[in-house]
């Protein structure tokens, strides 16, 4: 079925939109663009709401400009660059993890012309290389000239508990204490204790002035008061799944933007202020909610899980209830008082 893409004022558009059946919403400042069949024009019509049609074919804008003058420029620096960004040989000071480093480095490389290149710069693989490679004190690479040398040191760090910092666990909410599990550390509390926010719960500091860094979970029984305000009219920009991949040719680091959509970047070939990109293209779309009190509260209880998921970080944790206390309603939100019973982690470590 063929639609046609007419633009409504906004709030026209909320006051009737139970009425309207449309696809691709797009919203402006105080106005709603959509797609909507021939049926729903003359339903509009019929109730007398007014809207104005939209072009449905989009104007494709063209450089005019010489190509071969583009690619003679882009040849031009790829040759007089080459001599910076080519590789030809790969020299390592040491023959320590020798085959785990090359495998490494060839995630930064790229063959082009029967020639291979770096496709990051010296800085960004040094960065990646040392958090790659952590048990190293040192690990670098030094491009001379067409050759990639690479330096370890190979002192391990003989101890990684030295460099640990020594202190506490400390309650970040006050509640019944129901699963101790210390990994580290003398505990100072017990089963079903009450403790307060802020009170020490497993002490670093173990007899005999041997201290260490407290490590562990304690979970415990916690009560939540939280007030929450929705709207009963709700947008939000959500990604439809439509991607489009393209590959651009950039100048001084710059790329077209386009429009409710996100770009991801990924550097195929860079010479000098000249690069080569691959773009991903990821179509967005505004989503408009509309909330009675029944979906409200289903909303708000999805948000306190989600909330709570996103912060766990153990088995033991889990929402045992979640009440509503009082819901008020006015002219254009819902306000929601809810109480939530979880376990959850409550030990932070502090630094004695």
């Amino acid at each position: 079925m063929k639609l046609i893409k007419i633009k409504i004022n906004l709030s026209t558009f909320i006051k009737n939109s139970r009425f309207i059946e449309c696809e691709n919403i797009v919203t402006g400042n105080d106005y709603v663009i959509i797609n909507v069949s021939k049926n729903e024009i003359d339903k509009l019509q019929s109730l007398n709401i007014n809207f104005q049609y939209i072009d449905n074919f989009s104007i494709k804008q063209k450089l005019i400009v010489n190509a071969g003058f583009i690619i003679g420029i882009i040849l031009f620096f790829a040759i007089n660059m080459a001599n910076i960004y080519s590789i030809e040989e790969i020299v390592y000071k040491s023959e320590i993890n020798k085959k785990e480093i090359s495998t490494f480095l060839k995630e930064y490389q790229i063959s082009f012309l029967g020639k291979n290149y770096l496709n990051e710069s010296v800085i960004k693989i040094n960065q990646d290389l040392r958090s790659e490679f952590s048990e190293y004190e040192w690990i670098n690479i030094v491009k001379e000239g067409r050759k990639i040398v690479v330096g370890v040191n190979n002192n391990l760090f003989k101890n990684k508990e030295e460099t640990t910092k020594l202190g506490d666990l400390i309650a970040t909410k006050s509640g019944i204490i129901k699963i101790i599990d210390i990994e580290k550390g003398l505990p100072l509390i017990t089963y079903n204790q009450y403790v307060l926010a802020g009170e020490k719960l497993v002490s670093g500091n173990l007899y005999d002035k041997n201290f260490v860094s407290s490590k562990g979970y304690v979970i415990a029984e916690t009560l939540e008061k939280e007030k929450y305000i929705l709207e009963k009219i709700t947008q939000k920009t959500e990604l439809t799944g439509e991607v489009e991949i393209k590959k651009v040719i950039s100048f001084f680091g710059k790329s077209k933007t386009y429009e409710n959509c996100s770009v991801v970047e990924k550097n195929i070939l860079s010479l000098g202020f000249v690069a080569f990109k691959e773009l991903q293209i990821y179509q967005k779309d505004v989503i408009i909610n509309q909330y009675d009190e029944k979906t409200a509260k289903q909303f708000i209880k999805s948000k306190i899980e989600q909330q709570f998921f996103a912060k766990k970080s153990n088995d033991y944790e889990k929402i045992i209830n979640i009440l509503f206390l009082n819901i008020e309603e006015t002219e254009d939100s819902f306000i929601i008082h809810t109480l939530t019973k979880k376990f959850e982690n409550i030990a932070i470590f502090k630094e004695s």
